[in-house]
């Protein structure tokens, strides 16, 4: 079977939240898992049912990826959540409580009174890290 090359460069800005991405693949995907390997599931999970349709695949092919993709996107969410200790979010007339049911329904007028506006960002989210090791600085500096 022929194989498609695909190669993806990608420079980005030392400072940049992009290059802690890199160096995290980079550093820790030998120890943890192949880089390749979780590239791709990463961009499948967002695209390949977009990929599928564009392709020409039959509907339900199309339906089944896209099912797929919303099931591991799901997943990656709880491991977020658990993994940074999240909450779940509000959902729409229900929110959690102590009540022996365990959800109580409630008005819209209260599920709004719950939504936080996003604040602006502030310099300290961009700040850079200084604590590179050796082998971090030489990657950054080739770049």
């Amino acid at each position: 079977m022929k194989q498609i090359k695909f190669s993806f460069n990608f420079y980005p800005r030392k400072e940049s939240l992009e290059a802690t991405l890199v160096l995290y693949l980079n550093n820790f995907s030998e120890k943890m898992f192949d880089k390749k390997v979780k590239v791709m599931q990463a961009v499948s999970a967002y695209w390949l049912p977009f990929a599928g349709q564009w392709a020409g695949y039959e509907e339900e092919k199309v339906r089944q990826l896209a099912l797929s993709s919303i099931n591991k996107l799901q997943l990656h969410i709880q491991y977020l959540r658990e993994a940074f200790e999240l909450p779940e979010p509000v959902r729409a007339g229900y929110a959690p409580t102590q009540l022996r049911d365990g959800l109580e329904p409630i008005s819209n007028q209260s599920v709004r009174a719950k939504i936080v506006e996003p604040r602006s960002p502030s310099s300290s989210d961009f700040e850079r890290r200084t604590d590179f090791s050796d082998e971090e600085e030489s990657f950054l500096s080739s770049l």
